[in-house]
């Protein structure tokens, strides 16, 4: 019989079994990580070869082999999070990895490919973005919080009448405190 166990392919080490399946059905797999059924677990980074044997109704057998090669999948990392205005306008996010193949998604995303993120969108408040990289098995995600916080109420106190020939004073009444006077005469 013609056997064919499928096209030799790479996948990334995870714990996560991928279902092989060969041609003719019916016929079984061995070698290391994969049971009878074709139910390949990867178990550290190396290259197996799985061999998938059928056999015909008239008892003739013939096999073939796959090689799949385990390689270390490329962790996303969303990298900090970070606290800001609501004013902020469209910022990239910093400190992913890997810095370009991922994509962003979540509350206030407006750029997925390049992490762009605007408040003006997402509005005040806590946002988890999420950041995910690869496919298939190799596929991950890592997750970051923004906060865009409120602009502050500032007020100046009460309005004041002055001559030139008064002395300098401090201006009082104001909040929050902390804040920076700028202006004629200060």
């Amino acid at each position: 019989p013609i056997v064919f166990a499928g096209n030799d392919t790479t996948i990334c080490d995870q714990p996560l079994p991928i279902q092989l399946i060969g041609t003719p059905t019916q016929g079984g797999w061995s070698g290391i990580g994969v049971n009878v059924s074709g139910l390949f677990t990867p178990n550290g980074v190396n290259v197996y070869s799985l061999f998938y044997l059928y056999t015909d109704s008239l008892g003739c057998k013939n096999t073939d082999t796959i090689n799949i090669n385990v390689v270390l999948p490329q962790i996303a990392d969303a990298g900090p999070g970070d606290t800001i205005c609501i004013d902020n306008g469209p910022f990239q996010l910093l400190g992913f990895s890997p810095t370009s193949g991922g994509t962003w998604s979540g509350v206030g995303i407006t750029n997925a490919s390049l992490g762009i993120f605007d408040p003006s969108v997402s509005g005040v408040g806590s946002f988890t973005l999420t950041y995910s990289y690869g496919s298939g098995n190799c596929f991950n995600s890592d997750q970051t919080t923004v906060v865009v916080n409120p602009l502050p109420i500032v007020n100046a106190g009460n309005y004041l009448d002055t001559c030139a020939s008064v002395s300098a004073f401090q201006l009082t009444g104001f909040s929050p405190a902390g804040g920076t006077w700028s202006g004629t005469g200060i």
